[in-house]
C-alpha cells in the first residue's frame, strides 16, 4: 500500500511528460488504461510520486470521488489523494477486491 505525490505546481517542466499521472478524478468505478495528466521523468524525480504496477486496486481518500475505486490496468504513478494496493494474487483477486469495495460504496452511498 502507497499513495503518490504531486510535483510542485510552479515547475511547469513538471508536467505534460511521458509519465502516467493518475489524479482522483479518474476514479470512478472503472479500468484505468489512460490518464487524464501526466508528469515529466523529471516532475517524478521530485515529488512523492512512484510508480505502481498494473493491476493494483486505487482508492480515492479524499475530494469529490472519495472512496470510489479503479484499477488500473498499466503501470503508472498518482497524486497523494490516492491509496494504491498491490493485492497479492496468492491470497485475493484483484477483480474480487475491486469489486467488493465498489458494491461496498453503492450500499453507503
Amino acid at each position: 500500500m502507497c499513495s503518490g505525490g504531486t510535483p510542485s505546481s510552479k515547475r511547469h517542466d513538471y508536467y505534460d511528460g511521458n509519465v502516467p499521472w493518475l489524479r482522483t478524478q479518474d476514479i470512478d468505478f472503472n479500468v484505468i488504461n489512460q490518464t487524464s495528466a501526466t508528469i515529466s521523468d523529471e516532475g517524478l524525480r521530485n515529488s512523492a510520486a512512484q510508480w505502481i504496477p498494473a493491476n493494483c486496486v486505487i482508492v480515492a481518500m479524499y475530494g469529490a470521488t472519495a472512496a470510489k475505486v479503479a484499477v488500473n490496468s498499466i503501470p503508472l504513478t498518482t497524486n497523494q489523494a490516492c491509496c494504491n494496493l498491490q493485492i497479492d494474487e496468492t491470497k485475493a483477486d484483484v477483480r474480487y477486491v475491486f469489486h467488493d469495495n465498489a458494491r461496498d460504496f453503492a450500499q453507503i452511498g
